[in-house]
This record gives C-alpha cells, sequence and structure tokens, in this order.
C-alpha cells in the first residue's frame, strides 16, 4: 500500500517517459526494487566495464527489474548510442545541472536490452547475453524475449508455453478479476427477492470483467484524450452493468443487502481514488525529487 519510491532524488524527470522507459501501466506501479542507478558509465568496450554490465544485466533480469536509470552527459551518451544505436535509450528527463556537471537523464529496460541485442544478433551480441543469461530461468523473460533468446542460440532454462503464460502478472492480475467476478454472483442464490436469472447475472459479471480492466488501464495511461474518455466510459459502463440488472430484476430488497452493495460499490472507488492518488504522487516526486533534495 505504501509508495516506495525514492530513486534518482537528484535528478528531475519527466513521468511519462519514465512509465514508458519501464514498460508499466501505471506509475504507482513503479517501485524502488523496479529500478537499478547506475553511474555514468563510460568506456564501454573495455574488458571490467563489459564485464560489469553482464553481471548486472544478469541480476536485474533475475531480480525482474524494469528499469536502469544513468546520467550521461553529451560524450556517454555519444559513446552509448554507437553501442545500442540509441534504440534502447530513452530520454527520461531535461538536460540539468549534477555534480557540476550537465547531464541527461537516460532510462534503459534490461528486457529491451536483451530483445535488441537477441534481434541484432551480432557475435559480440551473442557472446553478451550468452554471458548474461546462460541458464537463467526462462520464465524471468517475456514471451516475445524468451522466444528471440532462444531463436539466437542463447542456452536458457526453457518452460512451456502453458506455464509462462499462467505466472506472467498480467495474467495474474486478468484471472483475479474474472475468479472476483464470478464469485459475486454466488451470494445473490441467497437473496430471495432477487427475480432475475443468476446465469444471466453471471454472465454480465464474467462479461464485463475484462472491459472493466482495460478500461481501467486504458483512462489513466491512454496518451490520446479521445481513447481515455473512451476508457472513462467503458470503465463506468462495465462497473455499473451487474448492479443494474440487480436493481431492476427484484424490490424490497433487505437493509443488509443494501448495504452491502454500497460498501462493494465504495470499496471499489475507495481503491480506484487511491490509486489515482499514488500516480499523482509519484508523478510529483519525479518531477521535483531533485528540487526537493536540493533545498
Amino acid at each position: 500500500m505504501l509508495i516506495d519510491l525514492s530513486f534518482g532524488e537528484e535528478y528531475i524527470f519527466d513521468p511519462h517517459a519514465v512509465r514508458e522507459a519501464a514498460g508499466v501501466d501505471r506509475l504507482s506501479d513503479l517501485r524502488n526494487r523496479h529500478v537499478r542507478e547506475l553511474p555514468a558509465v563510460e568506456q564501454l568496450h573495455t574488458p571490467a566495464i563489459r564485464d560489469a554490465l553482464i553481471f548486472i544485466l544478469r541480476d536485474s533480469v533475475r531480480k525482474r527489474e524494469k528499469l536502469w536509470l544513468l546520467p550521461m552527459t553529451d560524450e556517454v551518451h555519444t559513446e552509448w548510442v554507437e553501442w545500442l544505436d540509441g534504440e534502447v535509450l530513452t530520454k527520461v528527463g531535461p538536460k540539468q545541472e549534477w555534480l557540476g556537471q550537465t547531464i541527461t537523464p537516460y532510462g534503459i529496460s534490461p528486457l529491451k536490452l536483451v530483445s535488441f541485442l537477441a534481434q541484432r544478433a551480432r557475435s559480440s551480441d551473442l557472446d553478451f547475453l550468452q554471458k548474461s543469461l546462460h541458464d537463467i530461468d526462462g520464465l524471468h523473460l517475456t514471451a516475445g524475449v524468451y522466444r528471440q533468446v532462444v531463436n539466437a542460440g542463447v542456452k536458457v532454462m526453457e518452460r512451456s508455453k502453458f506455464v509462462r503464460v499462467i505466472t506472467t502478472p498480467k495474467f495474474i492480475a486478468y484471472a483475479v478479476v474474472l475468479i472476483y467476478s464470478a464469485l459475486r454472483a454466488l451470494p445473490v442464490t441467497f437473496v430471495k427477492e432477487f427475480e432475475g436469472s443468476l446465469a444471466v447475472l453471471w454472465l454480465i459479471d464474467l462479461g464485463t470483467a475484462l472491459p472493466y480492466t482495460w478500461g481501467l488501464i486504458t483512462m489513466m495511461t491512454a496518451r490520446e484524450l479521445w481513447l481515455r474518455l473512451v476508457g472513462i466510459v467503458v470503465t463506468v459502463v462495465t462497473f455499473l452493468a451487474p448492479y443494474l440488472y440487480f436493481g431492476a430484476k427484484g424490490s424490497n430488497y433487505p437493509f443488509h443487502v443494501i448495504v452491502t452493495i454500497t460498501l462493494l460499490i465504495f470499496i471499489t472507488f475507495a481503491w480506484e481514488a487511491y490509486r489515482v492518488r499514488a500516480d499523482k504522487h509519484v508523478d510529483t516526486v519525479l518531477r521535483n525529487s531533485a528540487r526537493s533534495h536540493r533545498k
């Protein structure tokens, strides 16, 4: 419930760029454990730095870290671009003063780095990946990156497609929503005042579960205003649909039933209000962390 966010206190960030670089749906999904702060890494092609990056990448993948955070001078940035063609680097903040230097904070997704090297597939890239990922559990990679790595000939611990799917965070999140929606109709069997069809109520619950989740994510993260508005409409409609059917197909409900439904609605809105507040809190921290730190 607590937002442990203290990484990059010396920098000012663009929160949207940080979210995009980390690959999270909402800013409040980002925690300190997801981010690794690195110094201004130079001389990338020296054996010592290469070995250090190999170790860091392996450790980051194992810990499911989402973002490397690096301050870069223009010279350091040029060196990284020469290695990675600039495709993996994401600018996550404006130019700013840091320890007497003018730097720009950049973010690198470890999995995006793995994907890029596996697709480019130079001999040096594959050697880097072999040393970073040898015998690592394939579940630490997304399905797409896993296929790229295996196709590139990098030996990782193989997992079945079924196991991979059911252990992904997104699958688990949607499964929880579906299970909750499936079980929500069961207490209605004890409400004799309900005159509708339990099967229809159950289908409405299940049928609106995934669109409801999509609507929540979309209304919070979509770039286009019209898409956020669509997300709001979908969220409201899919959330209210089961309750509207329940109310339309019954009358004279006991007081405890009305109280229970009211509590369910209140808890849902309270949880989403908390998530919105958490998103705004993280946004504010990222924009102002350096200013606050310098005061």
